[in-house]
């Protein structure tokens, strides 16, 4: 159950970031896409950080505080991730995506692979009070993903 849990968020984050893009950046200001490539880089930066934490957590208390430090960066990020998604709908499907955010959306396919794979070290310790209380505060931020 908690799997599948932690598979449905981390598929709603798929399926905005569009997984398995290619293409050219912005080059421009004034971009009609300029907000939304704005919380993306937000959101590439969150799952890099989270990413190098987990790189150098080496025991349960730093597991638990990357993650609570990507559930704390996602609650503040996911409202304004709401909100390009409902501004822009052809960003939640790959073949509608915007050729000036591919490259943008090819790297957080790139961080959220890194992300999944980092993750191991949270089911690892997930019997850990808390990593536990880090993973379940996780879910229930990534619940809000519309």
């Amino acid at each position: 159950m908690r799997k599948h849990a932690l598979v449905i968020s981390f598929a709603l984050l798929l399926v905005f970031t569009g997984v398995h893009s290619s293409a050219k950046t912005i080059t421009h200001q004034g971009a009609k896409y300029a907000d939304a490539k704005e919380v993306l880089d937000n959101l590439a930066e969150l799952l890099e950080t989270f990413v190098k934490d987990m790189d150098q957590a080496d025991n349960a208390g730093s597991i638990a505080k990357a993650l609570d430090g990507l559930a704390d960066a996602m609650e503040e990020l996911l409202p304004e991730v709401n909100e390009i998604r409902k501004k822009y709908p052809e960003l939640d499907k790959e073949d509608t995506h915007p050729e000036e955010l591919k490259p943008l959306l090819q790297r957080i396919d790139k961080d959220f692979q890194a992300m999944m794979k980092s993750y191991g070290k949270v089911r690892e310790h997930i019997k850990n009070p808390a990593v536990k209380a880090a993973d379940d505060k996780y879910k229930k931020v990534m619940s809000s993903l519309s």
